[in-house]
């Protein structure tokens, strides 16, 4: 039997005894297991290989290695070059063929390449986006207790992408990776717990989780943690947490944060009352486009809290806040409207 006929053996060896005659069986399997172990010694050989260069920096003859253990097989090997297709390391940046050798890994049982995958499919990159596809690579590999796919899991049956919403069970996957330290699945079982979704309401655990998540630096957990101290949720109110927390998820630019900072400052929650910080917070907020940010603003503008008063700026940006549906914005600009109308006729008498 030829080299070309023994490595198809090897690809589906299953496949190739089941349809093999009842005496080569025998045979035919102990030529496939000779075979499968020479192959696999050789990829071990070039995986090792492709490890030292990798270690004395030597990347691109590191590349050659893993791919010719990829090409036979070896698991890591074909994770490493998916990689690097995928990152443009010592190759041409390529998605298409880092979905494929993150495919073989994965089929190969591989966790993080069955993640990786369920990422491609989920984003659409190097593949046609498919959140059912998605949501199999991501089961496979959450199984397999991966606390980044046990996340997208959660996600997935969260807001029904490409599985029906579940809400019990993207609570269930989401406290599995949350329990290992996930900072997102710790948000988001933070605001299961909020709002009731999935799990009974609690605000204690609600608090416990957004904590966590909002200590690893996360900006919406330290906005909502911000929140159950602002309205005493869970947690006894205190406005110096208050002000701590959405002081820090206003730093990473959290609109919602900045507004709600805005408030406090304007009316000395936790802090002096400062209508000058006020308005700064409100303008960042409102850059960003959030109305009551943009609403607030314009109340500056019009009494000059903060600002010098200035009816157009004042009517511009409760224009804004209007276009976003907001309604006391909308009241405001029709008033301010009228007021300034009127100014103008009696200024031209």
């Amino acid at each position: 039997m030829s080299e070309k006929h023994i490595f198809a053996l090897v690809r589906n060896p299953a496949r190739a005894v089941e349809k093999a005659a009842p005496g080569a069986k025998r045979v035919l399997a102990g030529m496939i297991a000779d075979t499968l172990a020479l192959n696999n010694a050789e990829a071990k050989a070039w995986f090792e290989k492709g490890e030292n260069y990798r270690n004395s920096k030597n990347y691109t003859e590191a590349f050659r290695c893993y791919l010719k253990a990829a090409e036979q097989n070896h698991i890591e090997a074909q994770f490493n070059v998916g990689f690097a297709f995928e990152h443009g390391l010592e190759v041409e940046l390529n998605e298409v063929e880092a979905v494929k050798w993150y495919r073989r890994a994965a089929e190969q049982e591989d966790s993080v390449a069955q993640y990786i995958l369920g990422k491609c499919y989920y984003y659409g990159t190097g593949v046609e986006k498919d959140l059912g596809e998605a949501v199999k690579w991501f089961h496979k590999s959450a199984d397999h207790n991966d606390n980044a796919a046990q996340y997208y899991l959660g996600l997935c049956y969260f807001y029904g992408y490409g599985v029906e919403k579940d809400c019990v069970e993207a609570a269930r996957w989401l406290r599995k990776s949350a329990e290992q330290n996930d900072a997102d699945a710790q948000y988001y079982l933070g605001y299961c717990y909020n709002y009731g979704e999935g799990v009974e309401k609690n605000y204690a655990e609600a608090v416990k989780w957004f904590r966590k998540a909002a200590e690893q630096n996360r900006a919406k957990a330290q906005f909502y943690l911000g929140d159950c101290y602002y309205f005493g949720r869970g947690v006894a109110k205190d406005y110096a947490e208050v002000i701590k927390w959405w002081f820090k998820a206003a730093e990473q630019n959290y609109a919602r944060a900045q507004n709600n900072l805005g408030v406090c400052y304007a009316k000395g929650h936790g802090v002096g009352q400062d209508y000058t910080e006020a308005a700064k917070w409100f303008f960042k907020a409102a850059e960003q486009n959030d109305n009551m940010a943009q609403y607030y603003l314009g109340v500056c503008y019009e009494y000059g809290r903060g600002v010098a008063s200035n009816y157009t700026k004042a009517m511009e940006w409760f224009h804004k806040a209007a276009g976003g549906g907001n309604k006391d914005a909308a009241k405001k600009l029709a008033a301010l409207s009228t007021k300034v109308s009127k100014k103008v006729a009696m200024n031209g008498k």
